[in-house]
């Protein structure tokens, strides 16, 4: 599919995702529902802590208290303390849309940046006298931290005037509308059809962006940009955008990632 090349840098990167933990028995430390709202969306909280029934009574309590409010809506669920009850997936699902909302995503909280601890824990001033700096040996250097590189998954279509960021590959199981936007610092892949913007590597150069069905708005990997002429046709099944040197290529998906992209994947 030929596309018309030029050359652009913009976009900032979204929040981590961390692994939730194995259920201990612990009891809940708050409430086993809480509802927030977000700049996407309603956000449920579910403490995986609680009961089954308790968490189902929780948050059909919660939703009662303005139904007309949350009808309508998108909504990501949000596990906390570990892993769901058996069937507690299921009953959520039950009430929320007995109340007309939408589940588009569903796991751990994102992780918090660093840049938003505000709180420092600090021991106790030690009586004992400070030890000689010259008689201590010199420290070790700290070992190097590898970047956490977590994929991100959601749950389409991705509805016309969302933006979707993700700070590794980001996974779309569905179609992403036109005026849609998905970024990632890594690749792209949409089990549907791409139909909006995608920008692959953002802050890099080298990635992919693979979709089902490609008709894309435009296309972007790295800090070029490809858009869509008024004489180009979907392709027919799989296609993969990738960069090449100053120009992004649109291929056929033959089963394996171009040569060179191992790395990037």
């Amino acid at each position: 599919m030929p596309l018309q090349q030029s050359s652009q840098a913009e976009i900032e990167p979204d929040c981590d995702v961390e692994d939730a933990a194995e259920r201990d028995g612990a009891e809940p430390e708050g409430p086993a529902v809480t509802l927030r709202g977000t700049r996407v969306g309603l956000e449920i909280v579910i403490d995986a802590r609680a009961g089954l029934d308790d968490i189902a009574i929780e948050l059909m309590s919660r939703l009662e208290q303005s139904p007309g409010f949350f009808a309508g809506n998108d909504t990501c669920v949000r596990v906390l303390g570990g892993r769901l009850p058996v069937g507690a997936l299921g009953r959520i699902e039950e009430v929320t849309q007995r109340f007309d909302l939408r589940i588009v995503e569903f796991g751990p909280p994102p992780r918090r940046p660093v840049a938003e601890v505000t709180e420092i824990e600090r021991a106790e001033p030690d009586a004992t006298p400070a030890p000689d700096p010259a008689a201590m040996p010199a420290p070790a250097p700290a070992p190097a931290v590898e970047p956490v590189s977590v994929p991100r998954m959601v749950i389409g279509p991705i509805r016309s005037g969302a933006v979707l960021e993700a700070p590794a590959d980001l996974i779309v199981v569905g179609d992403v509308n036109p005026g849609a936007e998905i970024q990632a610092r890594g690749n792209i892949i949409v089990l549907g059809r791409l139909r909006g913007v995608a920008h692959a590597a953002v802050g890099g150069e080298r990635g992919f962006i693979f979709a089902l069905r490609f008709e894309p708005q435009q296309l972007r990997i790295g800090r070029l940009v490809a858009r869509a002429g008024e004489s180009d046709a979907p392709g027919l099944g799989a296609e993969i955008a990738y960069a090449t040197g100053r120009t992004i290529v649109v291929e056929r998906y033959q089963g394996r990632l171009p040569s060179g992209l191992g790395a990037a994947a």
